[in-house]
């Protein structure tokens, strides 16, 4: 945990930041996890989320691409067991 100040207001982690904007913390973890700028400063995740921009070009971190392989990972086992289920109600 680390604190950040925004708008000339310290907040002492990024959970508190967002109870106090009702802004979805899920949200702000994913871009600061995803985002080289917003990981190395989490104000720069407010920001965008605040203002609803994230630029399309915007360098990604390395736990991106691992969290695009894990979903991946997770839709094939799924479709694996639907079509599984599928299989045994019309066998």
């Amino acid at each position: 945990m680390r604190s950040f100040i925004y708008d000339g207001v310290e907040y002492r982690s990024i959970q508190v930041f967002c109870a106090c904007k009702g802004i979805s913390y899920q949200k702000m973890r994913r871009i600061v996890r995803h985002y080289k700028k917003a990981n190395q400063d989490p104000t720069i995740a407010a920001k965008w989320l605040l203002e609803r921009h994230i630029p399309i070009n915007e360098p990604k971190t390395l736990m991106y691409y691992h969290d695009i392989e894990q979903q991946r990972s997770r839709k094939t086992e799924c479709e694996a067991d639907l079509s599984e289920k599928i299989d045994g109600i019309f066998s």
